[in-house]
């Protein structure tokens, strides 16, 4: 009669290697195995023997089925049946059986967890892998409170932060990340929201017209905890104003000519459109005629010392700017203008780089634009001592948001570099979208000068692309290759997500497993640690690269994580008025000038007219010097026609420009 036993117990192994270490099991036992079902987690297995007692043979047959799942505290739940369908057996033989095979089951698979320990793995077709929690507490990248000096790049289940070190926070960051990833929520706010002790610049780009999320959502927590608020955004008139010319204004003497270069520099560089990056003779030119009025505009009287004025100089055209200049209060002004003069040559080509270089200007178009740049109202001397944060936003629909936010960065760039020693808190800079704000000059050596000042630079943008459409090739690896610590977020596209993939590298998989017929099949072979279709489907996690850890894939931040601080409301400021002066484009003063000679009219002690007073306000009046300056159309300066000048009216009206000359519309 067949006997038949069943057992059960706990293997401290995983589902992935049960199956080889039962086959291993049962073949060494001396069990054939016949079977092995994947989709069943099942191994059939028999011996075969014969046995001699006494005189006589007795043959035995025994059928094994082994049966597994994971155990609800660890390991894997064995059920064993055992079966003796051939010979004389008895119950005690059969669960004898099942006891080693138990047995030889638990011992194997403490040796194989042991051999993990000492066993080299191949790194024949490569060897990247995860970074690991041992791994950042080993290099103290766990922090229970936020640290305002490092960058937060994460946070554990068990809710420490994850921070780089200070002096890889130094070496500055990229954050990469297309449109709707979370790259705000789950990166930008976490920095704003928990390091506010650290004085902060951050720029971002707005959809329309309207102010920047950052700006909405963390400038009133920000404030809360102490900070100077500032924020300059052209679509909004109750910004703080600044005027990029007080640059070299207050720039020593020796250093303004090379601060005006710097600046000229930015305008032609940023003010190109796309269409027209081909000759560059014209930009050359420009930037040889705005240098001098950049020096004008410094040294001159305030009231006209910014780029409305500039565009309204330039609408006088070359003989009417000469005669402003003529008697600039700067000497080099002067003499770079009239070096532009002879080398201009012709009167055509004259006109079209004025013509160039006033569409440039376009921005200073609009009285709202005059106002936020005429005057700089900032005490800028104060942000050495104050903890504050600063918000540049620009309208990412706008052709003129790259001059306008370009401008506007490197001023205050310039500034921070100057205070620096002086500043009494760290400082960061959060620059999100920063492609919108044109393009830094010598973005290598900036980056270079920045980390050497210890302040943190971090560079948002969307995608590779994104780069290349403001740098050039190099410039744009330089950005992605120079900082420590880089982010990645969800892909969005196969090809960034294959040139990830890459970059994350490639690893050696060895592999066991069991066959339908039950023999065990081993390879070898390479494979992305993650590969592009995994990293386009990257579920609320982020790929971080650090300067001192391996590759790491760490979890998104909550989205709901700041809820209660981001639920404070923005500064409010006053807006501010558009003046008479910048209405009429700098033709009349904002205070009437016509209120001088009253005062001469009463007086009491001479009724009878004298022929004294009655020709004074005759000779006084400024009534015939004002055609010289006016046309009755005070828009755009326009300068009205000499008619002693007839040289000058025979040509003024259409000029022929040479074949070279953009067609650019005054």
């Amino acid at each position: 009669m067949a006997v038949q036993i069943k057992d059960s117990g706990i293997v401290d192994t995983n589902a992935k290697d049960f199956p080889i270490l039962a086959v291993n099991v049962l073949d060494r036992l001396g069990y054939k195995v016949d079977r092995a079902s994947k989709q069943l987690d099942q191994i059939l297995a028999t011996e075969r023997l014969d046995e001699q007692i006494g005189q006589d043979w007795w043959r035995h047959e025994y059928r094994v089925v082994l049966r597994w799942r994971v155990a609800s505290k660890g390991g894997m739940l064995v059920n064993i049946e055992m079966e003796e369908r051939k010979g004389g057996a008895t119950e005690t033989d059969c669960q004898r059986r099942c006891d080693r095979i138990m047995l030889e089951l638990q011992n194997d698979a403490e040796r194989a967890e042991e051999a993990k320990t000492y066993k080299e793995k191949s790194t024949v077709y490569g060897s990247a892998s995860w970074g690991t929690d041992q791994d950042l507490r080993a290099k103290g990248y766990f922090q229970k409170q936020a640290d305002p000096k490092r960058l937060i790049i994460g946070r554990t289940a068990d809710k420490e932060y994850i921070q780089v070190p200070e002096f890889w926070t130094h070496a500055h960051a990229i954050v990469c990340g297309r449109t709707g990833v979370g790259k705000s929520r789950g990166f930008f706010f976490p920095q704003l929201i928990e390091r506010i002790a650290t004085s902060m610049i951050v720029t971002e780009a707005t959809p329309g017209y309207e102010d920047g999320e950052l700006y909405k959502l963390t400038s009133g927590w920000r404030q809360m905890a102490g900070h100077k608020i500032y924020c300059f955004n052209p679509s909004d008139m109750s910004s703080n104003r600044i005027n990029p010319i007080d640059r070299i204004r207050h720039a020593p003497d020796e250093e303004k000519a090379g601060v005006a270069e710097k600046l000229a520099d930015l305008v032609i560089m940023n003010g190109e459109s796309s269409e027209g990056r081909g000759d560059q003779t014209w930009n050359r030119s420009e930037k040889l005629l705005l240098i001098p009025l950049l020096l004008h505009a410094a040294a001159g009287d305030p009231k006209r010392g910014h780029f409305g004025a500039l565009r309204w100089l330039l609408a006088e055209g070359p003989d009417g700017l000469a005669k402003v200049l003529k008697n600039s209060p700067s000497r080099i002004a002067r003499m770079e203008f009239q070096g532009w003069m002879r080398l201009a040559g012709e009167t055509n080509f004259k006109y079209g780089v004025f013509s160039g270089l006033v569409t440039k200007l376009n921005p200073w178009m609009t009285d709202q634009m005059i106002t936020l740049t005429e005057t700089t109202d900032i005490d800028l001397d104060a942000m050495a001592k104050q903890l504050f944060t600063f918000y540049l936003a620009v309208p990412s629909r706008s052709k003129d948001s790259k001059l306008i936010g370009s401008l506007m960065m490197n001023f205050l760039l310039d500034h921070i570099l100057e205070i620096r020693e002086r500043m009494k808190y760290p400082l960061t800079m959060l620059l999100d979208e920063f492609t919108n704000f044109g393009k830094i000059s010598g973005i290598g050596d900036t980056l270079s000068i920045i980390r050497k000042n210890k302040i943190g630079l971090i560079l948002g943008f969307q995608n590779y692309a994104q780069l290349e459409q403001v740098y050039s090739k190099r410039e744009a690896q330089i950005i992605i290759d120079m900082p420590a610590t880089q982010v990645y977020f969800k892909q969005k596209n196969f090809q960034e997500a294959r040139d990830l993939s890459e970059a994350i590298g490639r690893t050696t998989v060895e592999e066991a497993t069991v066959g339908d017929s039950g023999r065990v099949q081993e390879s070898i072979q390479g494979r992305h640690l993650i590969t592009p279709d995994e990293l386009i489907s990257l579920d609320r996690q982020v790929i971080v690269f650090t300067a001192d850890t391996k590759p790491l894939k760490l979890p998104l931040t909550d989205p709901l994580a700041y809820e209660h601080a981001l639920s404070y409301d923005p500064p409010k400021r006053d807006k501010h008025r558009v003046s008479e002066f910048v209405k009429n484009r700098g033709q009349i003063d904002d205070e009437p000038q016509e209120s001088k000679p009253e005062p001469l009219k009463p007086e009491p002690a001479k009724e009878t007219k004298p022929a004294e007073p009655v020709p004074e306000p005759k000779t006084e009046a400024p009534k015939e010097t004002k055609p010289a300056t006016t046309n009755e159309q005070p828009d755009r300066g326009a300068r009205p026609p000499q008619p002693s000048e007839t040289q000058e009216k025979d040509r003024r009206p259409i000029p022929k420009r040479s074949e070279g000359a953009p067609d650019y519309d005054l």
